[in-house]
């Protein structure tokens, strides 16, 4: 039984050509280059999805180009575990430290 599914493609003899070089030159298969470019459109045609959304809730919220630095500042200094701070200079990027105090307030909701 097979795992896959034979489809048929035509695309115009320049463009065939080209294919064909870059298969030669990646040394793949035209399925592996054919299954590559498909998987390179979902991703993309995911992100256009996710920035269409991320466009229509700034402009609901009046949020605009300018506010969006000083928006994640806020939130990731919100976000930060309680009791605990991160280490901006002097040592290793991205190590915990305990805070003095444990974090206060409520997150801030964007969404």
């Amino acid at each position: 039984m097979r795992n896959s599914k034979v489809v048929s493609t035509t695309l115009p003899p320049n463009m065939a050509a080209e294919a064909e070089e870059l298969a030669k030159q990646e040394k793949r298969t035209m399925s592996e280059l054919m299954r590559e470019a498909f998987r390179h459109f979902q991703r993309q045609r995911e992100w256009d999805e996710a920035n269409a959304y991320g466009r229509a809730k700034t402009r609901e919220k009046g949020i605009t180009e300018a506010d969006v630095v000083r928006l994640i500042k806020e939130f990731r200094a919100e976000d930060q575990p309680a009791g605990r701070k991160k280490i901006t200079h002097g040592a290793s990027r991205g190590k915990m430290i305990r805070a003095a105090e444990p974090r206060q307030g409520r997150k801030k909701s964007f969404g």
